[in-house]
């Protein structure tokens, strides 16, 4: 049913909130008073984006919802690096962009390829590594006074997108609250009803952000989290493949792991029949205890970097076909070329924060 055209007369054929009920926020008085005279001269009816619109608003580096552009120049050496050795890489993280890995900010996640800065050949698969970041961390409405408001993700979602309008939004949540409300009043053991009214209150408290957000107007939404793209100054020759045997490995990396795990003898493949070593059955316990503990160690990273490793290469197992991930352990050696909006793209809308941060996760 489509709300009626003012919202002043919607509220006011609401109750209002009676003292003694328990209630927490502002009554419907309060409520009724922070909405400005004409909300739809405000808030207009906007039209859906389409996804080429979306595209180019994300692309653009004008625009404070799209890319933030070329934030910082990227030496020269690195650039080329990055062409003839490994791909453009990028990393999803919940936190505002970063422009500068910190080796004391690594190590925060699960550390199966070791302690390190973590990207992806695959913008997909990072982008899906975002999402799991920001799980449960709120959006920000910035207003036309220059407040932030916290909403949640959905809302900043459908509001960007245009999929609800604002008013929409606020005639819905009320009749929500109201009904819920109602409801919750005719618990016969009232402590049943203390985990929803938990609920319901959180619900006001986002009522009560959409209604002062159509006071002040809406200046900008910000999304949590941010995709960052990568250039990478290392050897491929001289990385760890988590994937492939010890004799499988490059010969650098073979040398390299001969005298960090202090192995004996040659290295041999693995047999496939018939009688195993002693020399082959040490140098794969070694090399097994490495993958599966001391990899995922502070003590075992530094190891294999004091001994000129510069990294671990992996075959991904997300859903993204052909994604390989790759961890940096040097810090120094991870150029950010840029940071990207483009979760706009998948989810209706996002902006690309130009404030950089520290906060670094996995991917």
């Amino acid at each position: 049913m489509k709300p009626p055209n003012s919202f002043r007369n919607l509220l006011s054929g609401l109750p209002a909130a009676s003292d003694g009920t328990g209630r927490v926020g502002p009554t419907m008085a309060a409520w009724k008073a922070r909405i400005p005279q004409d909300l739809e001269e405000l808030n207009p009816p906007r039209r859906p984006m389409t996804q080429d619109e979306l595209v180019d608003m994300a692309m653009d580096v004008s625009s404070p919802m799209g890319v933030v552009g070329a934030t910082r120049k990227v030496a020269a050496p690195v650039v080329r690096s990055l062409v003839e050795r490994i791909p453009t890489l990028y990393h999803g993280t919940g936190s505002e962009p970063f422009f500068k890995f910190l080796r004391e900010k690594m190590g925060k996640g699960f550390n199966k390829l070791g302690v390190g800065g973590y990207g992806s050949n695959k913008q997909e698969e990072a982008i899906d590594y975002l999402r799991q970041g920001t799980v449960g961390t709120p959006s920000l409405i910035v207003t036309g006074k220059g407040n932030e408001i916290e909403v949640p993700k959905d809302i900043a979602t459908f509001l960007r997108s245009g999929k609800q309008s604002l008013e929409d939004m606020i005639a819905e949540r009320t009749r929500y609250i109201e009904s819920e409300q109602n409801r919750i009043n005719k618990y016969k053991r009232p402590k049943l009803a203390v985990r929803p009214q938990e609920k319901l209150d959180m619900e006001r408290k986002t009522l009560f952000n959409l209604l002062t957000a159509a006071d002040e107007g809406i200046a900008d939404i910000r999304r949590p989290g941010s995709l960052l793209e990568l250039g990478v100054d290392a050897d491929p020759s001289r990385m760890l493949r988590y994937d492939k045997d010890l004799f499988e490995q490059p010969q650098y990396v073979q040398d390299a792991l001969r005298d960090a795990l202090k192995l004996e003898g040659p290295i041999v493949p693995r047999s496939t029949g018939g009688r195993v070593t002693m020399d082959e059955l040490q140098q794969q316990t070694k090399f097994n205890n490495l993958l599966n503990s001391r990899l995922r160690t502070r003590e075992g990273t530094k190891m294999l970097e004091d001994a000129g490793i510069q990294g671990v290469i992996a075959k991904s197992s997300s859903r993204w076909p052909n994604a390989t991930n790759y961890s940096i352990f040097d810090p120094d050696r991870i150029a950010v070329l840029r940071a990207l909006g483009l979760l706009g793209l998948l989810t209706g809308g996002a902006r690309g924060a130009a404030s950089p941060s520290q906060e670094q996760e996995p991917l």
